[in-house]
């Protein structure tokens, strides 16, 4: 697998799950929006029909404590990184983990993950060029005959 991929605790779960869902979060403090991450994902991973992964850009309780409880988590420390470094990492963690819903908690991580889908959006672009070619441009779509 790839590096980020590589960063992730296995749960050693071997269910097939309907939703694939990615939480990014901060994990710098252990506080209330903290507290409300380790339970809603805890929840979460005790599911059969959901598998849990977390991007964290801090190492700390929360990680530990997602990891006891079954999430698998990646750390990808935001200390001396960019904003483009981090979403690099966190497009290449949603392909790995064939993430379905991605989740961010703060307004950091939701730039991030923007920045990310972005980037997924321009290398699918990439790799499908005929998108380009189907899609609507804007003079055919505001000139219609009645």
């Amino acid at each position: 697998g790839s590096p980020m991929a590589d960063k992730l605790s296995d749960s050693g779960s071997k269910r097939e799950p309907a939703v694939r869902a990615l939480h990014v979060a901060s994990g710098d403090l252990w506080a209330g929006a903290e507290a409300q991450v380790d339970l809603l994902l805890e929840r979460l991973a005790a599911r059969d029909d959901v598998e849990v992964s977390a991007l964290l850009f801090n190492a700390g309780r929360l990680s530990e404590r997602l990891a006891r409880a079954g999430v698998r988590v990646a750390v990808t420390p935001e200390k001396g990184q960019g904003v483009g470094a981090l979403a690099r990492g966190a497009a290449q963690l949603i392909t790995d983990t064939v993430a379905t819903l991605v989740h961010s908690h703060g307004y950091k991580e939701s730039f991030v993950c923007g920045a990310a889908g972005l980037l997924l959006l321009a290398a699918r672009w990439r790799a499908e060029p005929t998108c380009a070619a189907r899609a609507p441009s804007a003079r055919s779509a505001g000139s219609r005959r009645g």
